[in-house]
């Protein structure tokens, strides 16, 4: 573990009608160099089975000697092809300066029990990456997930479990570089 490149973030949502509104704030590095993004985003409902959503992102990027504020800005659509098989994509600064981001994604639900996930990321000046992922909920209340990406190269594996309305997540990936990082994800619902 490296503890230059620690992150963290705190995203939350809040039901309106008829959508859905988003914030979210995420840190990237250490002392010496330091990411921040605030964010906020809605999305809602555009017939049964399509979503569509924006959002707005205040990036700060800080080092000794150096400090950046930016705007950018990403849309992205959710389609619910059939029942058991969703795709989505997204695009972040299309237009703008900064980094050009496009994902798109496949969610299959081959059971109850079992959602097996894909994604396909291409960021300017980057090669494509994907990544592959698969969830089993044997229990309930826990589930397994695993999978890997290319572009840079990790596998990755976690376990989880729902405690009231606690979601629990933790996760290991091994990267070709930089080793072992673990991760743990808090997600809280009202009911």
């Amino acid at each position: 573990m490296i503890k230059e490149m620690s992150g963290y973030a705190l995203n939350a949502a809040l039901p309106v009608t008829p959508g859905t509104i988003g914030i979210h704030i995420n840190q990237f590095g250490f002392r010496l160099y330091k990411e921040q993004q605030f964010g906020i985003g809605y999305a809602m409902p555009l017939g049964k089975k399509l979503n569509a959503g924006a959002h707005l992102h205040y990036s700060i990027e800080r080092a000794p000697q150096y400090s950046r504020t930016f705007v950018t800005a990403e849309a992205g659509l959710l389609w619910q092809i059939a029942e058991r098989l969703g795709i989505g994509a997204n695009v972040v600064n299309p237009t703008g300066k900064g980094v050009k981001l496009y994902t798109m994604g496949l969610g299959y639900e081959a059971s109850p029990q079992v959602l097996i996930e894909a994604e396909w990321r291409k960021e300017e000046g980057q090669p494509l990456s994907t990544w592959i992922d698969g969830i089993y909920r044997p229990l309930k209340r826990f589930w397994l997930l695993g999978g890997f990406a290319t572009q840079p190269v990790y596998q990755f594996a976690g376990v989880g479990f729902l405690l009231r309305n606690m979601r629990i997540s933790i996760t290991g990936s091994r990267h070709q570089l930089l080793g072992f990082t673990p991760g743990i994800a808090l997600t809280w619902a009202a009911e």
